[in-house]
């Protein structure tokens, strides 16, 4: 998440001072390294292939190369490392390509069998899983996305190109780059012909939100007619605040499960 988060960071100090490609290059690679970890990651970074404040011949080049690479590490991880998945991956794929449609009822069954768990894990479950945050703080985490992503409105781009075809090759990546991850974990850790998919946990969805922001920083999106009577110092504040809160949190409860 924070590999993605530095990369979206990247883009916006791109979009209001584009004097140099350096960071718009530095965000590449920061995807580009949060695409090694998990293949579904590497769909982020197609959507720089749409970026205007780059000349197209040099972020085509940049992204092709980045993206062969990065499917050439899953490959050689998938064929050469131990396999480790419980099931037949083959058999899985073969099932959905004899009948895809299958796909929809369990996209349903999923969703609504888990997505109250996926949330709970993405922002109060600690890795264990069985190691939730108090739910107090889940509230507070959940009032600093909302006003990180008020605050990205506030942002104000001068002088740029319209990234409007950028920020939706941004959603649509974020929404296939979730999708992926469904896709993988039913292929590789479902049992076959299952009505549900099973592996998937909260934290996957992480760096995908921290999309987010950028998303909502580079577009038509404004939230100056009332956003803008809280000073930009004082949320600058809260938000470093939540950072040093969180890891006070997250320390405290970790020594909480193996003390107590």
């Amino acid at each position: 998440m924070a590999t993605v988060a530095l990369a979206g960071a990247c883009l916006i100090r791109h979009s209001q001072r584009s004097l140099s490609d350096r960071h718009f290059i530095a965000a590449v690679l920061l995807l580009f390294i949060a695409g090694l970890s998990k293949l579904p990651y590497l769909t982020l970074i197609l959507p720089l292939l749409a970026y205007p404040a780059i000349p197209r011949p040099r972020r085509v080049a940049m992204i092709t190369v980045t993206a062969i690479v990065g499917l050439a590490w899953h490959i050689y991880v998938a064929v050469e490392l131990p396999v480790i998945w419980p099931y037949n991956p083959a058999l899985q794929i073969s099932m959905l390509i004899k009948n895809p449609l299958r796909v929809v009822p369990i996209a349903i069954d999923t969703l609504s069998s888990f997505g109250n768990m996926y949330i709970h894990q993405a922002i109060g479950v600690l890795g264990w899983l069985d190691t939730p945050v108090p739910k107090w703080f889940v509230a507070c985490a959940c009032a600093v996305l909302i006003l990180a992503l008020c605050s990205a409105g506030v942002t104000n781009i001068k002088n740029a190109p319209s990234f409007s075809l950028f920020v939706l090759a941004l959603c649509f990546a974020a929404i296939a780059s979730a999708a992926l991850i469904f896709g993988a974990m039913y292929v590789v850790w479902t049992k076959p012909s299952a009505m549900v998919v099973d592996g998937v946990q909260g934290r996957y969805f992480l760096p995908i939100l921290a999309v987010l922001p950028v998303a909502v920083t580079l577009s038509s999106i404004r939230w100056d007619a009332w956003f803008l009577s809280i000073e930009e110092r004082s949320m600058k504040v809260v938000l470093l605040a939540y950072v040093f809160f969180s890891v006070y949190v997250t320390i405290s409860t970790t020594m909480g499960r193996y003390y107590t």
